[in-house]
């Protein structure tokens, strides 16, 4: 995201194009606009600290559905734990894909109950991606106790031994 003081002094002067012909480094619209601002003399500035939106880097593709797949892969790493999906424009429609089960008979999601974030962030996901999903509640291993798993009548598997620690497991 770029922010810009429009009332700064050499504003009226910045544009993208023409863009720079002696520039010889990848065609990007970014690059173009602040090779410019340099050259008349605005200043342009990082900040690490605060967010402000998010940037799409361009990549090398193909079809538009691998430029999809990898709006996917940048959506699912953008998206914060606590955001349930990331903001949407006014200006845009919501074009999520028909439900799929992706060639499966089911697609199955189990997650903790106690962990709704998680549980709403992977939802929004599955929503954006199109993918029909089945959610189980997860065993929260937090609660179990000897009476819990008695009560689901869990006993430990004769002469199972932990891979790690090369020891029976406590239960």
């Amino acid at each position: 995201t770029l922010l810009i003081d429009l009332q700064g002094e050499h504003a009226d002067k910045l544009k993208y194009y023409p863009m720079d012909k002696t520039y010889t480094g990848p065609l990007d619209d970014i690059i173009h606009f602040a090779l410019h601002a340099k050259s008349v003399g605005v200043p342009m500035y990082i900040d690490n600290e605060l967010v402000y939106g998010y940037m799409l880097t361009r990549g090398e593709f193909n079809t538009v559905s691998e430029e999809v797949v990898a709006w996917h892969e940048y959506y699912a790493e953008v998206l914060l734990p606590e955001m349930k999906q990331l903001p949407k424009s006014v200006h845009l429609k919501d074009r999520a894909p028909a439900p799929s089960k992706l060639g499966f008979d089911e697609v199955y999601m189990i997650s903790l109950v106690r962990r709704p974030e998680r549980r709403n962030r992977m939802m929004a996901l599955f929503d954006m991606m199109g993918i029909d999903v089945k959610v189980f509640d997860a065993v929260d291993g937090k609660l179990l106790n000897d009476v819990k798993l008695k009560e689901l009548n869990v006993k430990q598997l004769e002469g199972y031994e932990d891979p790690y620690l090369m020891r029976a497991l406590k239960l």
